[in-house]
């Protein structure tokens, strides 16, 4: 760029992503907004501005309590969250080292197995005829099944913890890589116990990291409503399932879209009230550190601890237990797929049965062809719309940047069942019947953002020397990009290409709005768990998450394959650059 040019308003790379999200976000938002002052008829919606809506809303302490109750299951799953995935990041980085790297793959591995699989896996777990009461039956703590186990709090919780753990171990390794291990040597130099080092060094330098993990995982549980539906019964009822079913069997769109702004609007008064939490404990913190004196520690006990902990490796054990913690329900789903009982229990023979009888079914295929379908538009429309976007947000500096990045990231920022209700009301407004185009657009919506944070990733680690030097040497933009950025990019787009399509294969909660009358399969899956524990549902989960990871660990190998090509890429041939090509 020349020295003294003005900054553009917006890079025409990324314009389309940010016209796009826009369109299908922005706009469906407003729309959303529009709905809640609205009058509802039966099963219609009445273009009369009223306040009624929102006066039900205040006059009915009901959906109040409700809301709260949202808020504080969401902040119990995500207090009780947070601290797992921090022992996880914590030990991969302090204590397994080079096997960090493979649990953390692990990890990761989990979160993007299939979201309602998981769901319908601790209702198998919890249930009367589940694991832990049948474990329970057999070693004589009990005569009778504890019923508390499903269909509460309790169930809510535990299935929302097994959820949120990896998204919040990612914000949370990241941050402990930034950590100065200088500065954790001094600490240890000084005197200071591994504990001390800690509690005074490294978790306050983490910090950043774990309140971003406790704020995305407050929004993801609040805004739930397929795990309270699936396991939580009318006790653990939550706000978006109240939601989902005024955009459902009530029919009263303009209501439910009253609750969803109203969620909204507590979601980020919640989230403020913690970022001001965050940051006087913060301040409380850096104030009574200044009292603190570098000199020994002496105290026995904490010492006594610290010793004890590194002779039992308690972290690497409560690591790899937590793991466990989090592949034991798509283990369930697995090995119940073969028991020859009718009721999905552990019992009886083995049998293959069950996925005779799904591969043979025209309505699975069915739900696989349109799965498939979906998910190819997807991945072309994403890698079309992502790709200009990372190269302009790593290339050129302008203006709106920080507004495109946050725009760009918003639909992973945003709870699912908001943007499925807006989407749903968009579409009812314009008239427009809603199939698989539909479930196209927002699976777009949500998964370019992993395309423009993969390939930025990418780009930010590329010599754009050769890019220089191409176009130093008469290469046109285009030609640069087809012969040297995109043979450098192409794994990391392969990579991303597959991350999208397993995203958008596993996506229920905004398809379950959007798809009409056709069916996925998570759909399918949702439209057969609801009747109860299955087999059948057992071998389609199965199929899903065998698939789902195959494609996940596919992509992880082109994504390590590209680390290896980038360190032995050498620059290209200048004049084979400049030439033109000879047919």
């Amino acid at each position: 760029m020349t020295q003294g040019r003005k900054r553009p308003v917006i890079a025409m790379g990324a314009l389309p992503v940010s016209a796009y999200i826009a369109v299908t976000l922005v706009a469906p938002a407003g729309v959303l907004i529009l709905y809640s002052f609205w009058e509802a008829g039966f099963f219609t919606v009445e273009r009369t501005l009223t306040w009624e809506n929102y006066a039900r809303l205040i006059e009915d302490a009901a959906y109040w309590r409700l809301i709260l109750k949202s808020l504080v299951v969401g902040l119990v799953a995500a207090l009780v969250a947070v601290p797992l995935a921090y022992v996880v990041a914590y030990a991969a980085i302090f204590r397994f080292k080079r096997a960090g790297n493979v649990l953390l793959a692990l990890v990761m591995l989990s979160m993007l197995a299939s979201y309602i699989v998981r769901i319908y896996a601790w209702k198998s777990i919890l249930g009367p005829e589940g694991l832990v009461n049948s474990l329970l039956q057999s070693v004589g703590l009990v005569d009778r099944p504890l019923e508390f186990l499903l269909y509460g709090n309790f169930a809510v919780v535990l299935t929302l913890v097994n959820i949120l753990v990896p998204f919040a171990v990612l914000p949370i390794y990241s941050a402990l890589q930034n950590v100065d291990r200088d500065t954790i040597a001094a600490s240890r130099d000084l005197g200071s116990s591994g504990t001390r080092t800690f509690r005074l060094v490294t978790l306050p330098l983490s910090m950043p990291g774990v309140s971003a993990a406790l704020l995305f995982c407050f929004i993801l549980a609040s805004a739930d409503y397929v795990t309270p539906q699936l396991v939580g019964g009318t006790n653990g009822l939550l706000i978006g399932r109240v939601i989902s079913d005024q955009f459902g069997p009530s029919g009263n769109l303009p209501f439910g879209a009253a609750l969803a702004v109203a969620m909204r609007v507590s979601l980020a008064i919640g989230i403020l009230l913690l970022v001001v939490l965050e940051r006087t404990l913060d301040l409380v913190g850096r104030r009574s550190s200044k009292t603190v004196r570098t000199r020994q520690f002496t105290s026995a006990m904490p010492r006594r601890l610290s010793a004890l902990a590194r002779r039992l490796d308690l972290l690497k054990t409560l690591s790899i237990t937590i793991l466990l913690f989090l592949y034991l329900p798509m283990l369930m789903v697995v090995v119940t797929s073969f028991s020859s009982s009718p009721s999905g229990r552990i019992s009886g023979g083995l049998t293959l049965e069950w996925y005779r009888g799904v591969l043979g079914s025209n309505i699975f295929r069915d739900a696989v062809v349109n799965s498939a379908l979906v998910a190819g538009a997807t991945v072309v429309i994403a890698l079309v719309l992502g790709t200009p976007a990372a190269l302009a947000l790593s290339r050129r500096t302008f203006v709106s940047q920080p507004l495109v990045k946050g725009l760009i990231l918003s639909p992973i920022a945003l709870p699912g069942v908001v943007i499925g209700v807006a989407a749903l009301s968009a579409l009812t407004l314009l008239g427009l019947d809603p199939g698989l185009w539909s479930v196209t657009v927002v699976h777009t919506l949500f998964t370019v953002p992993f395309v423009v944070l993969i390939l930025r990733a990418r780009l930010h680690e590329l010599d754009w020397q050769l890019t220089e030097a191409a176009r130093d040497l008469g290469s046109s933009r285009l030609r640069t990009f087809r012969t040297v950025t995109l043979p450098l990019v192409a794994s990391a787009m392969a990579g991303a290409a597959i991350l999208v399509f397993a995203l958008s294969m596993d996506e229920f909660i905004i398809t379950n709005f959007v798809v009409g009358t056709d069916t996925t399969l998570p759909v399918l899956i949702w439209s057969q768990m609801r009747r109860g524990v299955s087999p059948n549902v057992n071998a389609i989960a199965s199929l899903i998450l065998v698939g789902t990871l195959s494609l996940i660990c596919i992509a992880a190998l082109l994504l390590r394959a590209r680390r290896r090509s980038a360190q032995q890429v050498t620059a290209p041939n200048p004049s084979a650059i400049a030439s033109p090509a000879v047919n």
